[in-house]
């Protein structure tokens, strides 16, 4: 199980190193979802219209992570439901960034 703070996501490979690891997602790999569905909650401080998409930026515990839409349907300080898309995930040595 991969935890950072209060999320925790199911590690899909098995063969990742023990130790500390760092994910990362692209924008566009993140999916929209109901804040009861998303496997994280949090509000939308900003949002970037940047023609035929838009970039939401979500607040979380500790961080920030920004989003590709289409969807125009959501509006600043709402709080929206974020699922990663995992099979689409980067994993990295947290201490050398080599690609695992």
């Amino acid at each position: 199980i991969f935890q950072s703070g209060s999320i925790q996501f199911p590690v899909p490979n098995q063969d990742l190193p023990l130790g500390s690891i760092t994910l990362g997602i692209r924008p566009e790999n993140w999916l929209l979802t109901t804040p009861e569905e998303g496997a994280i909650i949090g509000p939308i401080n900003r949002v970037e219209n940047l023609g035929d998409h838009q970039i939401f930026e979500v607040s979380i515990p500790h961080n920030v992570i920004y989003i590709k839409t289409y969807s125009s349907k959501h509006k600043v300080k709402e709080n929206i439901g974020i699922s990663p898309d995992l099979k689409k995930a980067h994993w990295f040595e947290r201490y050398n960034g080599k690609r695992i």
